[in-house]
């Protein structure tokens, strides 16, 4: 953990104290340690009245990406707590959105309204620019896309930025849209269709994301009751959208409703309000909605459908996740937040009329502590189960690169041809690599396997595109293979400081290789006799088709299935075995 002052002694040091003074009655580093957090750092500067804390929960699957909330904490004790909390449900966030991130979370401690000024978020973006990356914040609760933009002219570790600036804007309308696909999940669930026309949703917290919602819920023809402590957004909701209006702000949980739907702040259900919910499920924006883990259980046992916060909410994080570089934005919010109902496999547990099966009720949370913050197949859809082979189908599909490899080696040592007795080995070597780093990460998580399984996949990839290269330009056989050796080195090294860009790295590699297998095919005069011809037009097909069923069948994705036996991660592993096989065997033929 990092207390971090700024400010510089006499001698023109930096002098670093901690944000809170020595009378303070908690302990930062228990506190920290039970939460998991891997680091928190502090800043402050009296010049603006700065008051800061960073906390990155994980790491592990990327740098962590969370925004900064803005308010006037009561205690900076709370402060602390909450931004330890925040964090941590972004790690689960990203990992159920199938981001290559992980959780971090930022607190300006302050009454926005008072305390807001240019020169406070340049500070406050220098803090972050000295984390180098491990943190990229966005925006949250009492900051905007104006406040990020500011950020950005002092560090490029920031997202959400205003679309002229490059940047994916405010999620606000992403994480509405989000939560929108998670209720028609919840209908689908419960009465058997996605409609939610004449069904009554209560939103509590009418803010940027709670008042697209209330639009959202209209044109869909639910009846909305809004709740909130502002008068203004309840005559706008009123007027704008025809909604009705809760008598009592505080009481509003026990209004009978189909859906309830916390938008506002945190630890809304809790042993106190669930008892008096009158609804047949929770679905809503509000970050950390469950006070404590007992929660879920008593929402189970009362029958409450309930969709994990980190979950419905993941349309805000979809949108704004770094596409090609820090502060880069997403695609239009409804193209990337509407994934987020097929994530219901990893969320909606709390059935109606019973405690939820498996090993937690909120979303299988111990499961999700492994995908988020332990395995590194977290991206790969497939649910991971407890034992030495988390994930079984993609396991077991790893197998076929090492039956391709020993198939290879057999060919080529057979083979009397000396270019066979060469490059037969080598590329046989790659896809064992492969399918024994395949086989490795998938079933019991070792972090080094995955990067030998990235490193040789690509590597293979690689060897296609360079040798076909080759064959269109006429480059002489022992320079492609020299350039491919180059090429493995560098990928090694790309993928063992930025792992975050292996399915990058492997879609382009599969595309290319396909595209350039078929160019040879037509074109190469050296491409072999028809039956070779043939066998790269197949493998141009099958290295094709597979790299889309893979990128579509990645965590969040489209084609994902998370506890269906048939994967397209591991129909990825199958099909490109095949490929890669009957590409080399033309290599070893005797």
């Amino acid at each position: 953990m990092i207390a971090d002052d700024r400010r510089r002694s006499q001698t023109g040091e930096p002098r670093y104290r901690w944000l809170v003074s020595g009378s303070m009655s908690f302990d930062v580093f228990d506190l920290a340690s039970a939460a998991g957090t891997e680091e928190v750092s502090f800043t402050a500067d009296p010049a603006t009245g700065l008051r800061a804390i960073v906390a990155v929960h994980s790491t592990v699957l990327g740098p962590s990406l969370g925004g900064t909330r803005f308010l006037p904490y009561d205690t900076e004790e709370a402060a602390f707590l909450d931004v330890l909390r925040l964090a941590h449900g972004m790690t689960y966030k990203h990992a159920v959105a199938g981001n290559d991130l992980g959780g971090g979370k930022g607190v300006i401690i302050g009454d926005p309204r008072l305390l807001r000024s240019d020169e406070l978020f340049r500070v406050y973006g220098r803090f972050i620019d000295r984390l180098g990356g491990r943190y990229v914040t966005a925006e949250d609760v009492g900051t905007t896309t104006a406040d990020m933009d500011l950020i950005r002219t002092v560090t490029r570790f920031v997202t959400g930025v205003s679309r002229d600036k490059g940047g994916s804007g405010d999620p606000s309308p992403a994480t509405a849209w989000g939560v929108l696909h998670a209720m028609y999940a919840v209908a689908e669930r419960l009465w058997g269709s996605p409609s939610l026309d004449g069904r009554h949703v209560l939103v509590s917290g009418i803010g940027k994301v709670g008042m697209s919602l209330v639009g959202h819920l209209r044109d869909n023809g639910a009846r909305v009751t809004v709740s909130d402590i502002r008068p203004e957004a309840l005559r706008f909701a009123v007027d704008t959208h025809g909604a009705s209006v809760a008598d009592d702000p505080a009481k509003a949980h026990t209004i009978e409703c189909d859906i309830f739907s916390p938008c506002a702040l945190g630890a809304v259900l809790n042993a106190v309000t669930i008892p008096a919910l009158r609804c047949a499920a929770v679905c809503g924006a509000a970050n950390n909605q469950l006070a404590e883990e007992a929660d879920g259980d008593r929402l189970a046992e009362r029958g409450i459908l309930y969709v994990p916060d980190y979950v419905a909410n993941a349309g805000g994080v979809i949108n704004i996740r770094p596409a090609g570089g820090h502060g880069q934005g997403g695609q239009h919010p409804p193209d990337r937040a509407r994934g987020v109902p097929d994530r219901r496999g990893e969320g909606h547990h709390h059935r109606r009329g019973g405690r939820p099966p498996g090993p937690g009720p909120d979303c299988r949370r111990r499961d999700l502590d492994r995908r988020a913050m332990t395995h590194p197949g977290a991206g790969d859809c497939e649910t991971l189960h407890p034992g030495p082979i988390a994930q079984p189908v993609n396991a077991i599909t790893s197998l076929a690169y090492l039956a391709g490899g020993i198939d290879l080696f057999v060919r080529a040592a057979r083979s009397e041809d000396e270019a066979a007795s060469a490059l037969g080995p080598a590329f046989a070597g790659l896809l064992l690599a492969n399918g024994i780093g395949g086989v490795a990460f998938h079933g019991p998580g070792n972090r080094s396997a995955k990067w030998l399984h990235d490193v040789a996949l690509t590597g293979t990839l690689s060897f296609i595109i360079l040798h076909d290269v080759a064959l269109l330009v006429r480059i002489p056989g022992r320079h492609a293979l020299a350039g491919f050796a180059v090429t493995v080195a560098g990928l090694g090294a790309m993928l063992a400081y930025r792992p975050g860009h292996t399915n990058a790295a492997s879609a382009v590699a599969g595309g290319t290789a396909a595209i350039l297998e078929l160019a040879v095919a037509a074109t190469a005069p050296t491409a072999g006799q028809p039956h070779q011809r043939a066998a790269r037009r197949h493998a141009a097909v099958l290295l094709g088709g597979a790299t889309v069923v893979n990128l579509l069948s990645r965590t969040g994705g489209p084609l994902c299935r998370p506890d269906s036996p048939i994967q397209g991660h591991g129909i990825w592993h199958a099909v490109t075995a095949a490929a890669l096989r009957a590409w080399a065997r033309p290599l070893v033929a005797s």
